[in-house]
């Protein structure tokens, strides 16, 4: 998280827009970046996002957007629930952000990172390692016969795995659009002391005009949203995922030569 972090803030302040949309000032998405972080003792998840601004500028007497990022650091409880925001963001930037965030919380960026660490917050793998060192993690998309707002559209699910075998199966509710599938992103780790898996999932998804909204053959235009999902899977639930916490083994003790 400190290497995103540092810098404070991805800001864009050109008239060429980082975000497409069919209207002046339309699609300002937040997204969610894989810099995730845990804090055991708190049982709270950590995210870096961005949040899109957008403000309307004339220049020669024509209607245009300047348009930009600010980033923020949004915390969540292990079910899902937002408890707080946080940002180094400054001045302009941080009147910006507050327009979309109204209760975020402003602090130097070493005092936030500070505050981050002293909580102890932790990065959350991208390769969850199991303490047996058999179980490996990895989210599945398969094509659906729904649609997310009117846009072809998939199912994502969790899968624990142990060699060849699969030890649990999660599907998720919510459907990821089929045009942004590549950003489907998982970030887990295992806790012994609960015997438990935490896994963090970000879902691509689509707002804006649909396919077909202005008229056969139109595509629709993705504005692009990102969902976030939280889980926490125990064993008590899934009582397969007992390989994941079995000791290591250890490999055979040789004899001392006679």
């Amino acid at each position: 998280m400190q290497r995103i972090l540092v810098g404070g803030l991805l800001a864009s302040l050109s008239l060429a827009g980082v975000a497409q949309a069919i209207g002046i000032c339309e699609n300002n998405p937040r997204r969610y970046l894989t810099e995730v972080s845990y804090s055991p003792q708190e049982g709270r998840v950590a995210t870096v996002a961005t949040q899109a601004w957008c403000e309307e500028k004339e220049k020669n007497g024509v209607l245009g957007e300047q348009r930009g990022t600010v980033q923020f650091v949004e915390i969540r409880d292990r079910k899902g629930t937002v408890l707080e925001y946080l940002s180094s963001a400054t001045g302009a930037q941080a009147a910006r952000l507050k327009e979309y965030v109204s209760d975020v919380k402003l602090l130097p960026e070493e005092a936030l990172l500070q505050k981050l660490r002293s909580r102890g917050f932790v990065p959350l793998p991208e390769r969850a390692v199991s303490p047996s060192g058999t179980c490996s993690v990895r989210s599945t998309w398969q094509k659906s016969d729904n649609r997310q707002n009117d846009f072809p559209a998939g199912q994502v699910s969790i899968e624990v795995i142990a060699g060849q075998a699969r030890l649990a199966r999660i599907e998720l509710d919510d459907l990821a659009a089929q045009g942004r599938r590549t950003e489907v992103a998982l970030r887990a780790m295992f806790l012994p002391s609960e015997r438990a898996l935490l896994v963090w999932l970000r879902l691509p998804r689509c707002e804006g005009p649909p396919p077909g909204y202005f008229g056969k053959g139109d595509p629709g235009t993705c504005y692009p949203k990102d969902e976030m999902v939280i889980k926490l899977l125990s064993e008590r639930e899934q009582p397969a995922l007992s390989a994941c916490f079995a000791p290591p083994r250890s490999a055979p003790a040789i004899p001392p030569p006679t």
